[in-house]
């Protein structure tokens, strides 16, 4: 599985970052490969978004706030070729930190394919905050003794994150 942002581009080792709207868009994608068993391979995946920025929440699988982000998404293939990738839905951070996927498909103990999940470390990524900038515009300077101005412009801010981090649709900041 692969974390991606909006546009299904995998997020970079350095994260990807929360816009000036307060919000960044994320996807998971995973790697369906199955060998062996019988009929039509099927099954479904669910997909989970976890914030991993507490103690005991290394990864998706224990601790942290999960927001279940797709469920029973149909694994399916027109050709019945595998391996297939499935994409997750869309989800929306509002805040700066660690996340985590997990992905876990059901399998069809009938059709003889068991069942599979990521929790692994590559399903984690950073969020990073705006990157802030300052510039200032000094006023013509003057004799001693007069006025001097300078003004001073602040850029790259983004709302307080809202209270809830994870979100299933874009949350009003993002509209």
């Amino acid at each position: 599985t692969t974390p991606r942002d909006a546009a299904g581009v995998a997020i970079p080792a350095g994260g990807v970052s929360i816009t000036t709207n307060g919000v960044v868009e994320v996807k998971d994608t995973a790697l369906i490969s199955l060998a062996g068993g019988s009929a039509v391979p099927s099954g479904t995946i669910d997909f989970t978004l976890c914030e991993a920025n507490t103690a005991g929440s290394a990864l998706c699988d224990v601790g942290g706030r999960s927001v279940l982000v797709g469920n029973d998404i149909a694994v399916t293939d027109a050709d019945n070729a595998f391996p297939v990738t499935v994409t997750s839905p869309s989800a929306w951070v509002t805040a700066a930190g660690r996340y985590c996927w997990k992905a876990v498909y059901t399998g069809n103990t009938v059709a003889g394919y068991s069942s599979s999940s990521d929790v692994s470390v590559g399903e984690c990524f950073v969020v990073n905050p705006v990157t802030t900038t300052l510039s200032t515009d000094a006023g013509d300077g003057g004799t001693l003794g007069t006025a001097v101005s300078d003004q001073a412009t602040l850029g790259g801010t983004a709302p307080q994150p809202t209270t809830a981090v994870i979100h299933t649709s874009a949350p009003n900041a993002a509209t």
